[in-house]
């Protein structure tokens, strides 16, 4: 009896230990788990990964997603793992904005993108109350409300690096041919500015085109009646390689000036065999960034974002990657000084000057969400297919 007695408090003192233990290490485990796991800051990428401007939305999906790659590598920011939220807005305003309102619902805290200013425009209402920031990669797009930030120079910057290149070859007849969209419109504006300010340049020809043509035969032989001495033909996506075939197939040997937005590889692909003679963009200093001395600031950062991307994609960055870069290093930046709360992070953004990122060096303030200037940009030649600084 004595024995049995005995047995049986050794087995409720040995249950009782392990029952403390395996609470207390149930306890420990789950404490480390909320110490370790931190919840992730959710960025939103909303880009054109269809359609028309799918050639910029892919590269700047791919930059953003090597952004955050790298910031989780390191530990994330202050623990928290960084997130991105994808949507396809399929180069289209009515999906842009059914993309923000998805985004917005899931509590990003930023949103990268639209691509293309019309769907930048669109979504502006959703954000201007209260947000949160949004970081439009579109060059045209104008940010329209408190929220609303925008990537690369603004339309008359780069129309302005181009006169400035014209007026130092002796061209000032000058055609111009652009699309009906937000996109054309933002081109005629601008350079209508641009010509009253400056008396040496005459507009001789303005044509429209629609951006679902697929022949624009017509307007380049009206813009070559008018015999200009230069061609600015202003406009995003499939569009430009009809123009630039239209262009070959009439003969024309003046210069052609293409937007900005077009600074891709593919498009270069798109028009080998019936390449302009002269073909010219405007362009940020990225894409020159081999030309730059070791002294330029950008230069590293423009050596680390062509290295890491065609290392990780097997392609070169073009503008679609540069924007996306900048646009998430900035957000990830603000993210470790202030944190994720909205206000903090635009006034955050509002204050940075002087720093230096791979297609410019921003400069922003609360009546400047674009931070970039004439400083910025330089004028580029298409040979073969390679981008290189015009002479």
């Amino acid at each position: 009896m004595l024995r049995k007695k005995v047995v049986l408090t050794w087995v409720l003192i040995i249950s009782l230990v392990l029952l403390s233990g395996c609470g207390a290490g149930s306890a420990g485990a789950g404490q480390g788990s909320k110490d370790a796991a931190k919840e992730p800051y959710l960025i939103g990428v909303l880009t054109a990964q269809t359609g028309s401007a799918s050639w910029l939305g892919d590269g700047e999906l791919k930059a953003a997603n090597m952004v955050a790659e790298q910031v989780n590598e390191g530990g994330g920011v202050d623990g928290h793992p960084l997130k991105v939220v994808p949507y396809d807005t399929a180069s289209s305003p009515e999906q842009a904005v059914k993309g923000a309102g998805k985004l917005i619902g899931d509590g990003v805290v930023a949103i990268i993108g639209p691509s293309l200013v019309a769907e930048s425009k669109a979504i502006a209402p959703l954000v201007k109350g209260s947000g949160p920031l949004v970081y439009s990669l579109s060059g045209g797009y104008r940010p329209e409300n408190p929220w609303m930030f925008a990537a690369s120079a603004q339309t008359e910057v780069m129309q302005q690096t181009v006169l400035d290149y014209f007026k130092a070859k002796g061209i000032t007849k000058i055609a111009l041919l652009a699309a009906t969209d937000s996109t054309g419109q933002e081109a005629v504006d601008s350079l209508k500015e641009w010509m009253a300010k400056d008396s040496a340049f005459t507009l001789v020809a303005l044509e429209r085109v629609n951006p679902s043509d697929v022949d624009v035969s017509v307007q380049l032989n009206n813009i070559k009646s008018k015999e200009p001495q230069a061609l600015i033909a202003w406009m995003t996506g499939k569009l430009v390689n009809v123009v630039a075939k239209n262009f070959y197939q009439l003969g024309l040997e003046i210069p052609l000036v293409v937007s900005h937005g077009n600074l891709s590889y593919t498009f270069l692909d798109g028009i080998q065999g019936f390449a302009p003679k002269t073909l010219l963009m405007p362009a940020t200093k990225d894409f020159a960034w081999k030309s730059l001395p070791d002294t330029d600031p950008q230069k590293k950062i423009n050596e680390k974002l062509h290295l890491d991307y065609k290392a990780k994609y097997g392609k070169e960055a073009d503008f679609g990657p540069g924007v996306a870069y900048d646009a998430m290093n900035l957000i990830v930046k603000g993210l470790r000084q202030v944190g994720p709360d909205k206000e903090k992070l635009r006034a955050f953004l509002e204050n940075t000057k002087n720093e230096p990122g791979a297609t410019a060096i921003f400069n922003f303030s609360a009546d400047d969400h674009r931070g970039t200037g004439r400083k910025d940009t330089v004028t580029l030649k298409v040979v073969g297919k390679e981008f290189t600084l015009a002479e």
